[in-house]
């Protein structure tokens, strides 16, 4: 360290040596102030050095003030006057989102139906495709808010006609092959748009949704002064690279995400999901 400091001082003096504001030859430089600056530069503090120029200053008459918050938190745009539950979630996967869900999960069908060359067996589900549609898109994401409330084993068990697990709805608006077809097909984002992504690579196949999501979620309300940054786990015990591991907590695998709360209706108004390939900001 003592030996970098003395490089460093001897080329700061070469260089005034150097320069063409000194007239004097290298014979007329006097060894006693370099000296004496390495014995300065190793002796003090070296924030002090690095901040010399700093000055404190008394703040007796200084008085804090609260900032005031002078907007309007409320519903904007679309989401005024909405209280219908229905109609609340259509403001956050409304037709666009469904549009792209609806052009994704149809190329990606029929390009796993042509990679195959329509070889499956009499049995298999894929024999009976069809383009997926708008309201069944909806049907799906439906059941699956529901099974975060109603959590079973398996999708199966949701459709099952026993009497001890049958659950009420599943199969009056959706066959269980239909449901499981379009979650075996059910995509995002187009495959062969990988080139030209630029998003965090861990994220690709949901990146649009978390896109949109986010700009739903500044447009539609403005949040009022008191909003807080809180991380969430949501649970998730399956293979995926962004899972994380926290033993202390009560769900002890999950994805990681960072989101901004406000305290009024406690509505997420936006989020960002942590992992090693996408900073947060």
């Amino acid at each position: 360290m003592k030996c970098w400091k003395l490089c460093t001082i001897q080329t700061k003096v070469s260089l005034i040596v150097n320069s063409d504001s000194i007239s004097s030859s290298d014979n007329e430089i006097d060894d006693i102030p370099v000296a004496d600056a390495i014995i300065n530069y190793d002796s003090g503090d070296e924030e002090e050095i690095f901040h010399r120029d700093f000055r404190w200053e008394t703040m007796d008459n200084y008085t804090g003030h609260r900032e005031v918050f002078n907007c309007d938190f409320e519903p904007r745009n679309d989401a005024e006057n909405v209280s219908d539950t229905v109609q609340c979630f259509e403001l956050f996967f409304d037709k666009e989102i469904i549009q792209q869900i609806i052009r994704v999960t149809n190329r990606y069908a029929e390009q796993y139906k042509n990679a195959r060359g329509n070889l499956f067996s009499f049995i298999s589900l894929v024999r009976s495709w069809t383009p997926v549609t708008a309201s069944e898109i909806y049907t799906v994401l439906g059941p699956f808010l529901f099974m975060g409330i109603v959590q079973k084993p398996t999708i199966r068990s949701y459709f099952s006609k026993s009497r001890v697990i049958s659950t009420t709805g599943f199969a009056d608006i959706i066959s269980r092959e239909r449901f499981e077809l379009i979650c075996k097909v059910l995509h995002f984002i187009d495959n062969e748009s990988i080139p030209t992504y630029q998003g965090p690579p861990r994220l690709f196949k949901i990146y649009p949704v978390i896109c949109h999501l986010n700009i739903k979620f500044q447009t539609l309300y403005l949040p009022n002064q008191n909003i807080a940054i809180d991380e969430s786990l949501t649970l998730w015990k399956g293979r995926l690279s962004i899972r994380h591991f926290l033993p202390l907590k009560a769900s002890k695998f999950g994805i990681k995400t960072f989101e901004i709360y406000f305290f009024i209706n406690t509505i997420i108004s936006n989020q960002k999901t942590f992992n090693t390939s996408f900073p947060m900001s």
